[in-house]
């Protein structure tokens, strides 16, 4: 965080301090985000309820995502602004650096794959659908 701080750079996924984020005067945007969420419940309980409940709940679930992922995008654009409106300023990478950053963090996610595929969970759709659903 350090050598950050010297920089005046955090990037988007920094679990800085509100004092620190004062510090910063540039943030880096990237296609990853700071939030994340999920419920969940065991097989055994899902696998109990009836065919009509369970429809309830893959129904109530993806649409709670898409709600609640907008409120998280509004809140977050309260936050830049505000940001924005004290001197902060956001940057991009140049062209050609996404791919490279993407590539870097390339051998965590293959990591995160095998380790959950070989738990018998479908890894790689995860990962593909997260991917998809960034692009959007």
């Amino acid at each position: 965080m350090e050598p950050l701080l010297r920089l005046g750079v955090f990037t988007q996924s920094s679990k800085a301090t509100r004092e620190e984020i004062f510090l910063a005067k540039t943030s880096l945007e990237f296609f990853f985000r700071q939030t994340t969420f999920w419920y969940g419940m065991s097989l055994k309980t899902y696998n109990s309820l009836t065919p009509d409940q369970q429809k309830i709940i893959t129904d109530l679930g993806e649409k709670y995502v898409r709600l609640l992922g907008a409120e998280v995008d509004a809140q977050e654009k309260v936050g830049r602004d505000w940001m924005t409106s004290i001197g902060h300023r956001y940057t991009t990478l140049a062209p050609g650096e996404a791919e490279k950053w993407e590539a870097a963090l390339n051998p965590t996610f293959d990591k995160y794959i095998s380790d959950k595929s070989a738990m018998g969970l479908p890894a790689r759709e995860a990962v593909d659908f997260v991917r998809s659903e960034i692009k959007k």
